[in-house]
Parts: C-alpha cells; sequence; structure tokens
C-alpha cells in the first residue's frame, strides 16, 4: 500500500496522522506541522525495523478499508487491489488472481531518482527495502515484466483475454525484451545461485531447418542470435554456453574447464551435462523430449538432462543421479529435479513395438499400470514417460516434494513450444538453460 502523507488521503487521516507521528517523532515534520516525505523516507528506508513498524500501522488502518471498498463493489464487477504490501498485509488470500509488475533493479533505481527527484543512495536504499523480482514471480499467478514498457499491453492480454498464457504452480510464464519463457517457482527461490529457463516458440535452437521446397539448410546464426537475446534477458554472457550434440544416448558429460561452444566434437553423443563450476552456461534442445534439471542447493551443483522416450528407456535420469552421487557426494534427498514442459501420456502415442519394449523393461516397477494405456479407438498405445521418470528418480532417493512437474504437455501447446510430434522435420526446437551464477 501506498503511503499517503497527506492526512485527507488516509483512511481515518488524523488518526493515522497521529500514530506515526507518536510513533517516529516530531522530527519527522516540516515547518509546516506536515510529514516531510523526503526525511521520513531516509529515515524508514535506513532501517528495517522502522520500515516494518511504518507498514504494521498502514496496514492497521488500510487493510478493513480495501476489504470494505472490494466487499462493495464485487458484486457487479471485478475489483483490482492496487497494493505493494499485498503479500505482507494478507490481501493475497482475498484476490483470485495476482500479478505483479517486475523490472531490473537498475531500471527502477533510475525511474525512483527520475519520478521523485532523489538521490541515487536514496533510490538505492527504498529498492533494496522492497522484495525481491524472484519473491514476486515465485509467489504471483503472473508476472508482467515492464523493462522497457513495450510489452505491456501483450502481457496483459496473454492473461486476460487468452488461455494462452502457461502459468501454474509450478511454473511461471515471463515476457521480457519481446521474449517469451517460462520459469520454475522453486528453482526461482535460489535465484541468487543460479539462472534458468525453458525457452518457447518466439525463439528457434534447431540448428538444421527445412525450407519450404523440403531442402535442410545450416541454421548456426540464427540459433546463435537466439541463445544472445535470451541469454541477455537472463543477465547472462551468451559465449558461456556449453551445447552438446545430442543423440538420445544416456551419455553424461561433467564440465570443468573444457572449452565451451555450440556442437563441439567433444561434445558429441552427450545428453546430459553436469557442473559445479559458476558461469558455465548448460544447454540442451528439445520437441517434446523431456527436460531435467537438477540442482543440490547444499553442494551448489547443477545437471541439465534430455531424456528423449529413448533416454527415458535407458534410464538416463537414474544415470544423472549416481552420476551425481559417485563424482560429487551427493545426498538424492538435497536434490531438486524441475520436469520441463514434454510430451505428455496424452499425446505420447506409439506402436505394439514401443509399448512391449516399454513393458518388458518396467514390467517391474510400482505404478506400472499407470505408465502404459491401451487406446480404445486404435490399436495404439499411451506412455507416461514422465512418470517414469518421477518413479526412477524416487527409486534413486528423490524426496517426492522436491520433483517439481511442469505439468505442461508441448504437442497441446504447440502454439506456444516447439514440438515434432506437432510439426514433425518442420519443428524448431526449445531451449533448457541453467547456470551457476
Amino acid at each position: 500500500m501506498q503511503i499517503k502523507l497527506q492526512k485527507s488521503l488516509c483512511p481515518h487521516g488524523q488518526e493515522y496522522y497521529k500514530k506515526i507521528c507518536s510513533v517516529f517523532g516530531n522530527s519527522i515534520l516540516d515547518e509546516s506541522k506536515n510529514i516531510n516525505r523526503r526525511k521520513f523516507a531516509g529515515i524508514i528506508f535506513s532501517d528495517i525495523e522502522k520500515k516494518q513498524k511504518l507498514d504494521s500501522i498502514t496496514l492497521e488502518y488500510v487493510v478493513p478499508k480495501i476489504k470494505e471498498i472490494a466487499e462493495n463493489k464485487r458484486k457487479n464487477k471485478d475489483v483490482v487491489i492496487d497494493a505493494p504490501l499485498l503479500f505482507e498485509s494478507n490481501l493475497d488470500k482475498y484476490c483470485d488472481v495476482t500479478v505483479s509488475v517486475v523490472a531490473d533493479k537498475d531500471k527502477c533505481i533510475e525511474r525512483i531518482i527520475k519520478r521523485d527527484k532523489i538521490t541515487e543512495e536514496e533510490a538505492k536504499s527504498r529498492i533494496n527495502s522492497q522484495r525481491s523480482q524472484n519473491f514476486f514471480k515465485i509467489n504471483c499467478n503472473y508476472s508482467i515484466n515492464n523493462e522497457d514498457g513495450e510489452d505491456i499491453e501483450k502481457q496483459i492480454k496473454e492473461i486476460f483475454l487468452s488461455k494462452e498464457n502457461l502459468s501454474n504452480e509450478s511454473v511461471i510464464h515471463l515476457y521480457s525484451q519481446g521474449i517469451e519463457y517460462l520459469q520454475f517457482r522453486r528453482l526461482l527461490e535460489y535465484g541468487d545461485k543460479i539462472e534458468h529457463c525453458f525457452t518457447l516458440k518466439d525463439l528457434d535452437f534447431n540448428i538444421n531447418y527445412k525450407s519450404d521446397n523440403g531442402e535442410s539448410k545450416s541454421n548456426i546464426k540464427n540459433v546463435l542470435n537466439d541463445y544472445k537475446k535470451i541469454c541477455d534477458v537472463l543477465k547472462i554472457d551468451y559465449k558461456n554456453v556449453y551445447k552438446p550434440i545430442q543423440t538420445h544416448s544416456k551419455n553424461i558429460k561433467i564440465i570443468k574447464d573444457e572449452k565451451q561452444g555450440l556442437y563441439l566434437p567433444e561434445f558429441e553423443n552427450v545428453d546430459g551435462l553436469i557442473t559445479d563450476k559458476r558461469n558455465k552456461i548448460l544447454s540442451l534442445s528439445f520437441a517434446d523430449c523431456t527436460p531435467l534439471y537438477f540442482y543440490d542447493a547444499k553442494k551448489n551443483i547443477i545437471a541439465n538432462i534430455h531424456s528423449g522416450w529413448k533416454g527415458t528407456y535407458q534410464e538416463i535420469a537414474r544415470e544423472a543421479v549416481k552420476k551425481l552421487k559417485e563424482e560429487f557426494n551427493v545426498n538424492p534427498e538435497n536434490l531438486i529435479c524441475a520436469i520441463g514442459p514434454c510430451i505428455k501420456k496424452c499425446c505420447f502415442e506409439v506402436s505394439h513395438d514401443v509399448m512391449t519394449m516399454f513393458y518388458e523393461k518396467f514390467k517391474n516397477i510400482c505404478e506400472r499400470e499407470n505408465i502404459i494405456q491401451e487406446s480404445k479407438s486404435t490399436d495404439k498405445y499411451y506412455i507416461d514417460t514422465t512418470l517414469i521418470n518421477k518413479i526412477i528418480l524416487k527409486e534413486e532417493g528423490l524426496k517426492e516434494e522436491n520433483i517439481i512437474d511442469s505439468k505442461i504437455c508441448t504437442n497441446c501447446n504447440s502454439n506456444k513450444i516447439h514440438s515434432y510430434r506437432k510439426d514433425k522435420e518442420f519443428s524448431g526446437r526449445n531451449t533448457a538453460i541453467i547456470t551457476l551464477i
């Protein structure tokens, strides 16, 4: 809730004004006995306890009034609550949908200096007293990036006028600098240690593409350009990207001091990357296959795994956890695994021979009756590779609460996500990125 310093602008204004003066003293007043906004800001933004005290006073008077107004207006139409202290006041529990508007810290400081005519030091004090961008990405239903102001209208339409926003309880759909991407709320809790994302269809990381006449052509320049775009959004250096030559194997490479780059010979036939080194951007490409992001906050180690149906059949997830245990002494109970968008059971239809392979491989696994489902209309079968990966991860010691499913099917959302099942040889590629910062 924005502080209204004039007595007449606040509900119960005189009482609110007197209480602030009684708590903070007359030293915050100017010669006209009004609160000196700049002086008062200097006091509360330099002392977290004083800031919290002011917030509690403000909430005491403002929250009941907001609830009263909301109840009166809600009978006839929707109500929008604009409250910077939404979560501190517990008003978020009162909302059906919460939307945050965020921007880069430096951009916020620049805007505050211009708007309030204050020094850079004063502006930094204000920003440092506020919740971080990641807090709002984690806790709001949706987040709008107001970095340049150009995407605001598009983002609002995406959220409220269409069903194309992919945000859910596990992931948040973000827009920044004209780029759309997904992030996991759980991984955002470690935003001071890692950066990550899953790109959407406005970017393409397929090194080859099919022309209209079916001819295959190199797409490397566009791929490099798209890496630069997404890395600029994440504020990491695209020159530090490690992108292997994926072959649907179960081979996993540990990155130490190897030369970075795209499709280097030493990274041929590799479908998983692990590192405990900072500024090593692990990147894999996907178009229906399953991305597995691993993070151990205790050891500060990350892994990025490509688990297509062949990789799932070969249990590359198990291979990844074993390698983390053997090479880094990781306790699997500390591991988080975020399962990115992939083709789900609803759309992963296979023939009898593939079904038989999976049945023989996993017939002794728990929940096997949920892994394979026979089609009611064709002689095909549906396989749940996400569930197989979850079971493998739990067998290797991961806690169920640390396995985070995006719950997004790439084929069902092929208007937003590259899907080979949908577009066949004309399909582009999404990329999953994770790096220690």
